[in-house]
């Protein structure tokens, strides 16, 4: 359709991994408060390293997907682009897992520099609609996973210096 190509797309594109990336930073920040050991270096460390993960992947790897996407169309391999789709979401959150950032960032990075590279590829949108919904479960039941129930059974004045 072309919308990615408009600036408002991509203003808005940015702004959302950008205001991803602060409110995992606040999450660091307010988790270190609560256990009384806020320490700032780590929190600053990690902001530059995400940003800089977002900073790479923004301005190299999505202009890199799109020059490599003409000849990844050309391999005899009748699914190819699906199957780098798949490979560099996977990878991406992986890495951005690895770095202590959400891997939700990774695979987001990853549909962006897909969506541009592979704009007018249908075909790939429609094979990547399916995987999507099958795997949208899957990252629901890992968040449900990762909630510790246990903490809302602690008294609230337990800790608390006001009781």
């Amino acid at each position: 359709m072309g919308l990615l190509d408009s600036a408002a797309a991509r203003i808005i594109l940015g702004a959302a991994v950008i205001d991803d990336v602060l409110g995992l930073l606040v999450l660091a920040a307010v988790a270190g408060f609560a256990k009384g050991d806020a320490n700032w270096t780590s929190i600053a460390v990690t902001a530059a390293v995400a940003f800089g993960f977002v900073g790479l992947i923004a301005f190299v790897g999505a202009p890199a997907m799109t020059r490599l996407a003409p000849r990844v169309s050309k391999l005899r391999l009748g699914s190819a682009p699906f199957a780098i789709a798949i490979i560099l979401c996977l990878g991406l959150a992986l890495a951005a897992s690895a770095i202590g950032v959400a891997a939700i960032i990774g695979a987001f990075l990853a549909g962006m520099a897909l969506a541009e590279a592979f704009e007018h590829d249908h075909a790939l949108h429609q094979q990547i609609k399916g995987v999507s919904e099958f795997f949208a479960p899957f990252f629901l039941v890992n968040i449900g996973m990762q909630l510790r129930i246990d903490v809302f059974a602690a008294t609230p004045c337990s800790n608390s210096p006001c009781c």
